[in-house]
């Protein structure tokens, strides 16, 4: 695996180990934010975390009212994240593929996403996290799209995070 920032833009499916929620918090703000910057659509899948991220947005000094209104910008709420945590993961590549092709489309130049994760970890059947992160490259490939994982400590334990870690070249 190859360390690099979240700046790098070949960083197309990366993994990142926040130490603490702050830390957490400053990564996906810096990744939504970087995203807004370079005219890319920015979706964050919350579960519970909107506000905390929406906050350091601000904080950032990062404008999130004309991107939150003409959708450049899109939060989906906790039953939305979750409830795609729980499609085939066949399902959940080809539309991961359109919401890139349909940024595109849209006259952005890409897709950005990321978001917290971490109620996936918690299923007994059904696609796991790391089915999900196993097909990314994949649907990515050609495609102007960038996804950052991140699995925390406070969330995640050592063992779980290494097998994670293990699907990201960055």
């Amino acid at each position: 695996m190859r360390s690099t920032t979240v700046d790098d833009p070949s960083a197309v499916h990366a993994c990142a180990v926040p130490g603490s929620d702050e830390q957490l918090w400053e990564m996906t703000a810096r990744f939504l934010g970087d995203g807004l910057a370079r005219g890319e659509q920015v979706v964050y899948l919350a579960d519970g975390t909107a506000d905390a991220v929406l906050e350091r947005l601000v904080d950032d000094r990062v404008p999130v009212d004309r991107p939150l209104a003409d959708g450049q910008l899109t939060v989906l709420d906790t039953d939305a994240t979750r409830a795609s945590m729980r499609v085939p993961v066949r399902e959940a590549a080809t539309a991961l593929a359109a919401m890139v092709d349909g940024a595109v489309d849209a006259g952005y130049t890409g897709l950005r996403l990321t978001g917290e994760l971490s109620s996936g970890r918690y299923r007994a059947a059904g696609p796991r996290l790391a089915d999900y992160d196993g097909v990314i490259d994949t649907v990515l490939a050609g495609r102007p799209g960038r996804v950052l994982c991140f699995y925390d400590r406070h969330r995640f334990g050592d063992e779980t995070i290494e097998r994670l870690r293990a699907l990201h070249r960055v």
